[in-house]
């Protein structure tokens, strides 16, 4: 996924949360299962959101360290497993990220609706 259409996308959420105030202004849990569904997506979103830049780092953090290691390593066969160990936990990271990343968006457009109070 690109980076900046989830940044786009996802600051057009923020920006309703704190413009529109819909936690505060809509009373979601008394208005239906639909509703209901809603503030439980919202709240979803805007928590997996609050913590999306602390991902990105993890992600850069992981990749520092396997270059790192490209330029220090032996070229070993212990030294070619770590390589291997590294890479492999920060592409599960980059993949992981990437679902998620395809999961809000997604949720996204279901509450699309609701966005405006």
């Amino acid at each position: 996924m690109d980076e900046n259409k989830v940044i786009a996308d996802m600051a057009l959420f923020e920006q309703f949360i704190k413009n529109e105030d819909p936690f505060g202004t809509v009373d979601y849990k008394r208005g239906g299962d639909e509703y209901k569904e809603v503030y439980k997506k919202m709240k979803k979103i805007q928590k997996w959101w609050n913590n999306y830049e602390n991902r990105l780092k993890d992600i850069d953090n992981a990749r520092e360290l396997w270059y790192d290691s490209c330029k220090s390593e032996k070229g070993d066969a212990k030294s070619l497993r770590k390589l291997t160990s590294i890479e492999r936990k920060m592409v599960n990271m980059e993949v992981k990220l990437a679902k998620e990343e395809q999961e809000m968006l997604h949720m996204l457009i279901d509450i699309r609706n609701f966005l405006w109070t």
